[in-house]
């Protein structure tokens, strides 16, 4: 077995580990993680300090720590932890799409493009990624027919993301088999208000062709 593959198996025990404790509501990750997600960044990053001076080869911290710190506009230590976290599991999609996010903060779209593509050939579903390089190639004004497949796999991995879909209809010619795929999926994920909006398009869509 690789050493890759060694650490992994080991990163994966020890989240195993962590959901079987009782005391999972009290860690300090876990406490980081509820608190990024309601956006307290400044908590969080307290929270997985905390984390990482207890397992200091728990990668998945230092990735929270960088998420933080980006968001508070500390690019050089979210760089630092964000390739922290790569040096623990070179395999974690979420941080190169964040390294990417700094290359574009520094103006280094070429930089900027390959990291997200590397992270989208590790997880082609990530929205950061997806919606990344979508907006990255849209400034570039390049490769339109591949931002337009971005913007709508990052629209299906986030459907409650208006601003995506405002690109998404924004970037396309009126379309009859893109509206009938947004009916589709979210016929398939029963959104059923949703479905009948994009079949309505598609209808007018179509009577608009046989009107032309």
């Amino acid at each position: 077995m690789s050493e890759d593959k060694k650490n992994l198996l080991k990163q994966m025990r020890a989240i195993v580990k962590a959901q079987k404790s009782k005391s999972l509501e009290q860690h300090p990750h876990k406490r980081g993680m509820d608190l990024l997600n309601t956006g307290d960044f400044e908590g969080a990053k307290e929270a997985f300090q905390e984390s990482i001076k207890r397992d200091s080869e728990f990668p998945f911290s230092y990735h929270g720590l960088g998420v933080c710190q980006f968001n508070l506009g500390e690019d050089y230590e979210a760089e630092k932890n964000l390739r922290k976290c790569l040096d623990l599991n070179p395999h974690y999609a979420a941080s190169y799409a964040f390294l990417a996010n700094l290359e574009v903060r520094k103006n280094n779209q070429a930089v900027a493009e390959k990291l997200y593509r590397k992270a989208l050939s590790l997880q082609g579903d990530l929205f950061e990624a997806l919606f990344g390089l979508a907006k990255l190639l849209l400034a570039a004004n390049k490769n339109q027919d591949e931002v337009k497949t971005l913007l709508k796999k990052a629209y299906f991995a986030e459907p409650e993301d208006y601003e995506i879909l405002s690109m998404l209809l924004d970037n396309s010619e009126p379309n009859s088999d893109l509206y009938k795929e947004l009916a589709e999926f979210f016929r398939e994920t029963s959104f059923e208000e949703k479905a009948k909006y994009f079949e309505h398009l598609r209808e007018l869509s179509n009577t608009q062709k046989i009107t032309l």
